[in-house]
């Protein structure tokens, strides 16, 4: 009787077995290690690039065999962005002198990540941002990583309409720039006209603001002036034009193709927001 009884229990595992393929699952060999997220900033604000390191759980992942990692950006309105990191554990030298580069695939530690896209970065919002990731085959898993992005400074910075027939495009945070002191935060945004540059051109007129915010009020002479709305800003051009001016903790720079009447008004617009404090 325990003999049929036990005859029973193993067919109907086996059964079980062949309907469900993955009933039993074991260690298995392929199975390489795990890495974790570690933030290169302590927080981030929306409209910056995203910087981090990829490291290995336990310091290091020893395997000959290459692999990909692809990560999955979970942004606060539910929306996904995926990416993928080809060959994280490969190294990559070019001898002296030589244009070729010899590699070969090393113990993973850690691996930076820069992840933006200009004028349509990732960190586009407010709230909290997860990422999980793997890689193709599973056998290197990604810790699941969550953090959270400052309320948005960059949409009050710009100017949102339509100005002269410049539509805003996109925005960003920028990288610190020596030119505007080290005490700043550089945000841009491009603005895209209809009208082509030239009649049988492919490429739209653009114009490309820069507001550089600092710690203390900015004043001074920044060169030649010229007056526009009763206001005087600094005028060069050359390669296209640029007008810049200071308004109290903000430096605000325009960048265009050409210096028309359209692009008069666009500057006039940001005037009335930003004051020129040049005189």
């Amino acid at each position: 009787m325990k003999g049929a009884i036990l005859t029973v229990l193993i067919m109907a595992v086996l059964v079980g077995a062949c309907i469900h393929p993955r009933a039993f699952t074991f260690a298995s060999d392929s199975f390489l290690g795990e890495i974790y997220v570690d933030l290169i900033k302590p927080d981030y604000e929306a409209g910056e690039a995203l910087e981090f390191y990829l490291k290995a759980v336990n310091g290091k992942i020893d395997t000959s065999i290459p692999f990909d990692i692809t990560l999955q950006l979970h942004k606060p309105d539910g929306s996904v962005v995926e990416k993928q990191f080809k060959r994280i554990n490969e190294l990559c030298v070019r001898p002296r002198g030589e244009w070729r580069r010899d590699c070969k695939i090393v113990p993973f530690e850690k691996v930076p990540v820069w992840w933006h896209h200009s004028y349509q970065p990732v960190l586009d919002q407010a709230g909290i941002y997860r990422i999980t990731g793997s890689s193709d085959s599973g056998a290197v898993r990604v810790r699941d990583y969550s953090f959270t992005v400052r309320s948005e400074r960059i949409n009050s910075l710009f100017i949102p309409d339509e100005i002269a027939g410049y539509k805003l495009r996109g925005k960003e945070k920028t990288l610190r720039f020596g030119a505007y002191g080290m005490s700043s935060d550089l945000f841009q945004a491009l603005y895209l006209s209809d009208e082509l540059l030239e009649p049988n051109s492919v490429e739209h007129k653009e114009i490309i603001v820069r507001i550089a915010v600092f710690n203390s009020i900015q004043s001074g002479q920044y060169g030649a002036t010229t007056t526009l709305a009763g206001q005087t800003i600094t005028l060069t051009q050359g390669f296209g034009f640029t007008g810049a001016w200071p308004s109290g903790v903000y430096l605000i720079e325009v960048w265009g193709h050409e210096f028309g009447d359209n692009e008069k008004q666009f500057i006039k617009a940001y005037l009335v927001k930003y004051p020129s404090s040049l005189r």
